[in-house]
């Protein structure tokens, strides 16, 4: 939805701060009065290549702002274990195939509540699968926060 669709694309692909900055105070004042206190901000992860190739990962950046806002320290506590083809232009179920099998946890975890963050939430696939191996790896509870969520279609 214009203009927000446009200012996300350009913090995306051209590491536009001001927008994530005013985007991660709009998120940070939702959380705060949601009244949970969070273990830790995890975002969601990229491959190395992937990495490589943009110069940057936008959901960490997210993180780390919101982090500043909340008092909640940054954990990266997931980690991509192989590269996979961008989702934007996969179907659902394309999408669920692609990231089969490419999270794992960092370590082990003893409880806790973490927040896991991304920039861009479109069939949650990427959203769903992370929380679930952060779960198995032993959080309490994962919730998740992003900026922007696409239409369902």
């Amino acid at each position: 939805m214009f203009p927000l669709d446009s200012l996300i694309h350009q913090f995306k692909n051209r590491a536009y701060g001001p927008i994530a900055s005013t985007l991660a105070d709009e998120l940070a004042g939702r959380i705060k009065c949601s009244a949970l206190h969070y273990t830790a901000l995890v975002p969601m992860p990229q491959h190395w290549r992937g990495l490589w190739a943009r110069g940057r990962n936008p959901a960490a950046e997210v993180a780390s702002l919101l982090s500043r806002r909340l008092g909640t320290p940054v954990a990266p506590l997931l980690r991509k274990t192989r590269h996979t083809p961008a989702q934007k232009h996969l179907t659902r179920q394309e999408r669920w195939q692609n990231l089969a099998g490419s999270l794992a946890a960092a370590h082990s975890l003893s409880g806790g509540r973490y927040l896991l963050v991304d920039d861009v939430m479109t069939t949650g696939a990427s959203s769903i699968l992370a929380s679930q191996v952060l779960l198995e790896a032993g959080a309490e509870r994962v919730d998740v926060a992003v900026l922007a969520r696409t239409p369902q279609k």
